[in-house]
């Protein structure tokens, strides 16, 4: 009996933190409640109120740099904003450095207990809300930093999962090759976009065409990501003053679960959706597997989150000037992106998973002892006790395989941009967006805005419905 109770408080205990692994996000639906009515200041509060509250634990700490910066760039504070995103984009850094060399001793753990390290797409946006911070405090050159840092992180983005595979293939439990999968996004038109402004701003007119022709060719080349007709950008009506417009729209993609089943057979298994029947699955060899086991898992995907923006207008001293068009889908770019590290978390747990599950067999193997006397009789207490115990060895297992849904939830989902020549002064502007029956959902104004020559007159607006 004491063994029995040792070995359940073990079991209780183990469960108890495995509930720190849990994702963390119910806060957002406050944060968002301020942010359809243009409030950043008490978004920012709720951010902060969660943070002393411990719902951005340690491990989390990216997301909450992540917020921070966003919610400043919208609360029209470029400068804090860049504190909190040069430290989102120093942790990336850094956590991606340390995932190299524990990738071969972490196959056991689920990524939720992990520090997060942000996905591709989040690095790459955080330049680009930099570079447009830079551009707001008039500082070009370190804007073109930024934009510069952009290219070299998508060129470097196949090579980065592979060496993250070859870690990976290190580890000596694994019976499985790891591969990462192709790179789906070489070319970011929303970058190019803000290069070749800049470069113009600057007088540097080959550059400004260089990257004018690398946003053309981004879209042709990237017909998935860009299935729209981008703004155009003529070099020539830069020469004159113009009014720069960019807004985001939307919300940016969220992480939803998306279980699996694993079925073993002698020496192999199969994994299969578990929407889908076993005959279906994909198969692994594993050798010295034993038949007629069941494990299960779940992998999180990348999920749209649905806009009521249709249209973007813009309206200069109270006199409509024209729609702005679509730059970027970012939701799209997104998913293009998350597709090369998919692979890694879908091998990475169905490993893990097959790891936990033959450790748990063995556990409930040594619990089918307990309270057994030598002629394998046992008392009914001996085996109500037996029962549950396994069943909390099979619950400690199932609560520690959750997904990792952790994500940049208040990314934006959409960029529009347009330019229009105007003469030296100052003016209103207003920025509507528009549902799919032209009604208005908010409007953004700029009064008393100057534009002049000598600058890269540029305003925002954002709507996160």
């Amino acid at each position: 009996m004491a063994r029995r109770l040792s070995l359940l408080l073990a079991l209780l205990t183990l469960a108890a933190a495995c509930s720190y692994v849990a994702t963390q996000a119910s806060f957002y639906g406050d944060v968002w409640v301020h942010a359809e009515i243009q409030d950043w200041q008490a978004a920012l509060e709720v951010v902060k109120t969660a943070k002393e509250k411990g719902k951005y634990k340690n491990k989390d700490r990216l997301l909450y740099f992540l917020d921070r910066g966003i919610l400043h760039h919208y609360a029209g504070e470029p400068e804090e904003s860049n504190t909190y995103l040069e430290q989102a984009e120093r942790t990336i850094e850094e956590l991606y450095t340390a995932s190299i060399s524990k990738a071969a001793l972490s196959m056991l753990l689920n990524d939720n207990a992990l520090d997060y390290s942000g996905e591709d797409y989040e690095d790459i946006y955080t330049n680009v809300f930099k570079a447009l911070n830079y551009i707001t405090l008039g500082e070009y050159d370190e804007a073109r930093v930024e934009i510069r840092r952009i290219d070299n992180k998508l060129s470097l983005l196949q090579r980065k999962y592979g060496k993250l595979a070859a870690a990976m293939n290190k580890n000596a439990d694994s019976k499985i090759k790891f591969k990462a999968g192709p790179v789906k996004f070489h070319n970011d038109a929303l970058a190019r976009y803000l290069g070749a402004l800049l470069y113009h701003q600057d007088g540097r007119y080959d550059d400004a065409r260089i990257d004018v022709e690398q946003m053309q060719k981004a879209v042709i080349a990237q017909p998935l990501l860009y299935p729209f007709t981008p703004p155009r950008l003529d070099l020539a009506e830069l020469d004159t003053t113009v009014l720069h417009v960019i807004a985001f729209a939307g919300r940016g993609p969220e992480k939803v679960a998306v279980d699996f089943r694993i079925r073993t057979f002698k020496n192999y298994f199969l994994v299969f959706p578990a929407t889908r029947q076993p005959r279906y699955g994909q198969r692994f060899l594993w050798q010295g597997m034993e038949n007629d086991l069941y494990f299960k898992f779940s992998i999180p995907v990348l999920q749209p989150v649905p806009s009521e923006v249709r249209k973007v207008e813009v309206y200069i001293n109270k006199e409509f000037a024209g729609r702005l068009r679509l730059l970027e889908d970012m939701s799209r770019v997104a998913e293009a992106t998350f597709e090369a590290r998919k692979s890694l978390i879908y091998l990475k747990s169905i490993v893990r998973t097959v790891l936990k599950g033959l450790a748990n067999k063995k556990t409930k193997d040594e619990i089918d002892k307990l309270g057994k006397k030598k002629d394998g009789s046992s008392s009914t207490e001996a085996t109500i006790g037996r029962f549950f115990l396994k069943a909390i060895a099979d619950a400690v297992v199932d609560v520690s395989e959750q997904a990792d849904l952790r994500c940049w939830r208040l990314m934006p989902g959409k960029a529009y941009a347009g330019y229009f020549p105007v003469p030296e002064g100052s003016y209103s502007v207003s920025i509507r967006f528009l549902d799919a029956h032209d009604r208005l959902i908010s409007e953004t104004r700029h009064d008393n805005f100057e534009v002049r020559r000598s600058r890269l007159n540029l305003v925002e607006a954002v709507e996160p419905n």
